[in-house]
């Protein structure tokens, strides 16, 4: 079997297991969001920041360089297995000590509890890291789909049953427990590798240096991202922090579901073509005008009903979160480039490169604050969003010099479908429509047979590639109707 079909098959299964997984998870979350308050899931969001931060070091980046890494002995498997989960428990004692003063942060005694238990899942993630890079290498995304789709329906159903018997915030807690633990069961029976009784750093040394590059993308990506918790948490309160994940969580939705299952996968494939340019180039953008099409759709259906669709799914209580999440739709289009991006110089083995973008994005955030302190929390998303989409244009800029992958053929994709978004949302702009739901089918089926209809006849690039992906499945159905038929 082939590399791109290898590749694809991949990309199949992940795509199986966060539909599956996001399927059951989007399903629970409306029963958690219709039985729990807002400050339940808020009191959570502030303990994100510290909890990412401590994720980072009992993985250290090694799972990561370990998939970057062609060959790898086993005792080398071993010795970074056996780190791990000291890691894991190191940072877990670490995260118990702190809890006091986390919760004496935000005044609010509960958080010790809620950290001490929480953070068990750092325990049980340490010894899922080297099967987790074994099964990724050899792309088996079929066990990851399994795994979650498991973990995701024991812990979820946890969840809801103590969430409806009152437990409140802790259905949450142990809705994370449950599903963290089933995975590790399930990850480390699927696994055929057992670590040996070998533990030998030296023989890790190069791993270790790539680990700690990825470890500080991590701390980047994991932390920063996080900081308008810990920002919203202090100077706000429990209530507006859960209205402000909720519509962030909502906001991740496709790019969870839908584009990081279809990147994820392409970090392996780009590590084996390093070496072959032109195919680097061809594979990235095929893929790239089929996500930056795919996900305008996702946008266009997602921003003209946001409000409709949160009253819908979470009640009424949830609709101070529409204005937040209309704010940041604004930058689903420009994902697909990212994400790919950072495949790529992964893959490439461009750490330090991807470091240096990575900071300049997650500066952004920090830059954005300022604006949040000043003028309030709306306004900090206006901000970051401003800063967000410079930033995509220094990304551009500097990918640009190192692949040459050309201006337009990056931007036109992006600037065009863009442009046509403005046609069917005037459209709705002037239809009135009294019940909700017939409302978000009118403004979903008018976005999308006049988007489709007008990129098919400007000939956009992602809705060819679209076709040329959809063509063949079509015939395959035709088929197994004819022979049905038979």
């Amino acid at each position: 079997m082939g590399l791109r079909e290898k590749g694809r098959i991949a990309i199949k299964w992940n795509l199986v297991e966060k539909f599956l997984k996001r399927g059951v998870t989007f399903i629970i979350s409306i029963f958690l969001a219709r039985l729990l308050e807002p400050s339940d899931f808020g009191l959570l969001a502030m303990i994100s920041v510290f909890t990412a931060f401590a994720a980072v070091f009992y993985d250290f980046g090694l799972g990561q360089a370990l998939i970057q890494k062609k060959e790898v002995s086993d005792v080398q498997f071993s010795t970074v297995f056996f780190l791990n989960v000291v890691l894991g428990i190191v940072v877990y004692l670490l995260m118990w000590f702190v809890a006091p003063f986390i919760a004496s942060f935000y005044e609010n005694p509960i958080l010790i509890q809620i950290i001490r238990v929480s953070t068990l899942t750092f325990i049980f993630g340490s010894t899922t890291i080297v099967s987790t890079a074994l099964l990724t290498k050899t792309l088996n995304y079929k066990v990851f789909a399994k795994s979650m789709f498991i973990s995701s329906v024991l812990g979820g159903t946890t969840g809801v049953v103590l969430a409806f018997l009152g437990y409140g915030v802790w259905s949450l807690v142990f809705y994370s427990l449950i599903s963290s633990l089933v995975n590790m069961f399930i990850l480390w029976f699927a696994t055929p590798w057992r670590p040996i009784w070998a533990f030998d750093f030296k023989s890790i040394k190069e791993i270790w240096r790539k680990g700690l590059g990825f470890m500080n993308l991590g701390i980047i990506n994991n932390v920063v991202s996080r900081i308008d918790n810990l920002f919203i948490g202090k100077v706000f309160n429990a209530n507006m922090l859960g209205l402000f994940n909720r519509a962030k969580t909502f906001w991740e939705l496709p790019q969870d579901t839908f584009l990081l299952p279809v990147t994820r996968p392409m970090f392996p494939v780009f590590a084996q073509i390093q070496d072959e340019p032109g195919k680097i180039k061809e594979s990235f953008f095929q893929m790239f005008y089929l996500l930056n099409f795919s996900m305008f759709l996702v946008f266009g259906i997602m921003y003209l009903s946001a409000e409709n669709i949160i009253v819908i799914l979470y009640s009424d209580k949830w609709i101070e979160s529409v204005p937040f999440l209309k704010v940041m739709l604004l930058l689903l289009p420009i994902l697909p480039f990212s994400t790919l991006i950072t495949s790529l110089l992964k893959g490439v083995g461009k750490i330090r490169l991807l470091t240096l973008i990575t900071v300049l994005d997650r500066f952004s955030i920090l830059l954005a604050l300022f604006f949040g302190i000043r003028y309030g929390l709306l306004e900090y998303l206006y901000a970051l969003v401003s800063l967000k989409f410079l930033v995509f244009v220094l990304r551009v800029v500097i990918v640009h010099r190192l692949f040459q992958f050309g201006w337009l053929k990056t931007v036109l994709p992006i600037f065009k479908p863009g442009l046509l978004f403005l046609i069917p949302l005037m459209v709705v702009k002037f239809v009135s429509i009294s019940n909700i739901y017939l409302e978000v089918v009118f403004n979903t089926l008018v976005f999308l047979l006049v988007f489709i209809f007008l990129s098919y006849l400007l000939k956009i690039e992602g809705v060819l590639e679209l076709k040329a992906e959809v063509r063949p499945i079509l015939k395959k159905l035709h088929r197994k109707g004819n022979f049905r038929k038979r």
